[in-house]
């Protein structure tokens, strides 16, 4: 429920109503005068039309008629338009509620005025989603969707960690059924147990099920014609299918006497070992385990303050005050009524034998001997690029037949570069005039012997005795029969220069194909300050068919430090026959470490040690290994020994 003041909730109670609708279309302000009487109504739900779902991802759409408003035409597809619901309080103001931001598909100009059809941000998400594999928590893949299509996440980390799954770390398996955002949207909603719209201020919102009761509604308050189910829509089992093996599992609660949920070909619930797989599986029956509800069908006054999948206590009349109510879907008309539905099936009439085959093995298309297949990943964590390796491209692949296959990567870098001082001398000769002054007569001696002598004339004599001026020196006779000349001087100067600017970056990639890192090639690239595009190619031969292929894309910085956001990785791995991944071919990593030590005087230990032992078997065959020497452990299944 919308968060609405006391006195609203008091005055939604009230027999006698008075409300207002006010919005803007565009940047056009409309008030209850410009609406057709009866036209605008918005309709949503959050599941199906007769069974309680999750993952659901519905679009919320809005119908109206406006008249007397100064819009252009052929200008109004896309333009968005954001009622609100006034509710008039016992203090004579109005309390405003806001109904969603809602975008134009259609407007139509008639005789009664502006049709106009328009849906919620939920229909932003269907744009063409351009990854197929992809790692994180639940938080960043709706976090990577949401931003991909422009829109804003309305559910923060801290409420995802409180969903089904919502701390595990998830990978997207190659062989999905995904064609939009919305699509990828809706199976992160079913692996937390959530259901997904758009909020009141067109951000998207995850919301699971509960039992908390946002309000209680009495006989009084609603109009004639409510139904009541005589059953309630409860689940105890779950059924997923595993890619793998092409077969279906089955889980259940210790009394499985209602309903099995089936999760299809969830592509987030298809990696990792059989418990980890039944780890995420069981959570998702654990969240489902909230849906204890009748479902029901009731119109109240037209008050839009509810959201949905909001549960409610129903009382007095055929009402059960002792029940549960859940909210799925909504039709507001205004100045009309509130249609308030709630679906459900009926568990007594749960097939037993659907139970008893959830095991069958299942038809999943095969990809063809020879025909070019693709798998792609985008990013759904950001990275900080520094001197240690960071591994920001993980891709899982297999293909049916020895063959080779080819990588590319578009990888969009934020760097910081380290700024250099520079320094140096400004060398170079200044030239600096130096008066000289001399007073009466002068007499000097050419170069002959023969005394030359120089008598001051007049005041206004600027000349020497043969009328010619002294070069690279002025000369000049005041009143007071002296002269005044200039010598120039030359100097040799030499300062120290320094300053400081920025400095470039060296960005190293290195590939990984199955745990053995390729030394030979890793591209480089050396970079100022600022947004810069590496570009990867790596062609990967000796691909093992039949098998499960990891390859990593690893980065290092030197010189400064680079970022790497949420959907700034684009990347992919093509070539002939390429096929669904197999099951977990029995991976394990062994670490062990130990604290600091000192050295004393009677022992001497070493300071620290790490040991990572890693094995990977094609072969159904158990192995083990058992050192001999004195306080080691010995391991069994899939080990080898570490020297230290």
């Amino acid at each position: 429920m919308y968060g609405v003041s006391d006195a609203y909730k008091t005055a939604m109670h009230q027999a006698v109503q008075r409300f207002r609708l006010i919005g803007t279309v565009g940047s056009t302000e409309f008030t209850d005068e410009n609406i057709l009487s009866g036209s605008f109504s918005i309709t949503n739900q959050c599941s199906g039309n007769n069974e309680i779902q999750i993952g659901q991802v519905y679009v919320g759409e809005l119908n109206a008629t406006f008249l007397n408003l100064s819009l252009t035409r052929y200008s109004l597809k896309g333009m968005q338009i954001t009622p609100s619901f006034g509710l008039r309080l016992a203090d004579g103001t109005y309390e405003d509620v806001p109904l969603g931001v809602f975008n134009i598909s259609e407007a139509s100009w008639t005789m009664s005025g502006l049709v106009v059809k328009a849906y919620d941000n939920m229909s932003l998400l269907d744009k063409n989603c351009n990854t197929s594999q992809s790692n994180g928590t639940a938080y960043e893949m709706a976090l990577l969707a949401t931003e991909a299509c422009g829109l804003r996440l309305g559910t923060t980390e801290a409420e995802f960690k409180t969903f089904a799954n919502g701390t595990e770390t998830l990978s997207l398996y190659t062989e999905s059924d995904i064609e939009t955002w919305r699509d990828f949207i809706s199976w992160v909603a079913q692996t937390v147990g959530c259901n997904v719209m758009a909020g009141r201020d067109g951000s998207i919102i995850f919301r699971p099920y509960g039992q908390t009761v946002v309000d209680t509604l009495d006989e009084e308050h609603r109009f004639e014609g409510a139904s009541f189910s005589d059953f309630e829509t409860r689940y105890t089992g779950l059924s997923c299918v595993n890619l793998a093996d092409q077969t279906t599992k089955y889980y259940h609660v210790e009394n499985d006497d209602a309903l099995v949920y089936n999760l299809g070909t969830n592509p987030l619930m298809q990696y990792g070992v059989d418990e980890t797989k039944d780890a995420l599986r069981t959570n998702v029956l654990t969240a489902l385990q909230q849906i204890d509800y009748v479902p029901f069908k009731v119109t109240l006054i037209g008050n839009p303050a509810y959201d949905l999948m909001d549960v409610f206590s129903f009382s007095g009349g055929i009402a059960d005050a002792n029940k549960l109510f859940c909210m799925t879907k909504y039709t507001f008309k205004y100045n009309g009524g509130y249609e308030m539905e709630g679906v459900g099936e009926n568990p007594a009439l749960a097939s037993a034998k659907s139970k008893t085959d959830k095991n069958i093995s299942g038809l999943l298309a095969q990809v063809e001997q020879g025909k070019l297949g693709i798998t792609t990943f985008t990013n759904a964590s950001a990275y900080t690029i520094a001197e240690d390796d960071v591994k920001v491209i993980s891709i899982q692949f297999a293909t049916s037949e020895a063959n080779h296959m080819l990588f590319f990567a578009q990888i969009v870098v934020e760097v910081k570069a380290d700024a250099v001082s520079r320094s140096a001398d400004a060398a170079g000769t200044i030239v600096v005039p130096i008066p000289v002054v001399s007073s009466g007569s002068s007499t000097s001696e050419d170069s002959t012997g023969a005394d030359t002598s120089t008598e001051t004339g007049t005041e206004d004599s600027g000349s020497d005795s043969s009328g010619a001026s002294s070069e690279g020196s002025d000369t000049g006779t005041d009143s007071g029969n002296t002269t005044k000349t200039t010598i120039d001087v030359s100097v040799e100067v030499n300062l120290p220069v320094s300053w400081t600017e920025d400095g470039q970056a060296v960005c190293i990639a290195t590939f990984e194909l199955n745990d053995t890192k390729k030394e030979i090639h890793q591209p480089v690239e050396t970079w100022h300050s600022g947004k810069h595009t590496f570009l990867l190619y790596y062609p990967i031969e000796d691909v093992t068919p039949n098998y499960t292929n990891t390859f990593n894309v690893y980065l290092r910085m030197t010189g400064g430090t680079g970022t790497v956001e949420i959907g700034r990785i684009i990347a992919s791995i093509s070539g002939q026959a390429m096929a669904a991944q197999e099951a977990w071919d029995g991976r394990l990593e062994f670490g062990e470490s130990v604290r600091y030590f000192n050295i004393g005087r009677n022992n001497l230990e070493p300071v620290g040690y790490s040991v990572m032992m890693e094995k990977r078997m094609k072969e159904l065959v158990q192995r083990s290994y058992a050192d001999t020497v004195t306080g080691r452990t010995a391991i069994g299944a899939f080990c080898e020994p570490a020297d230290i």
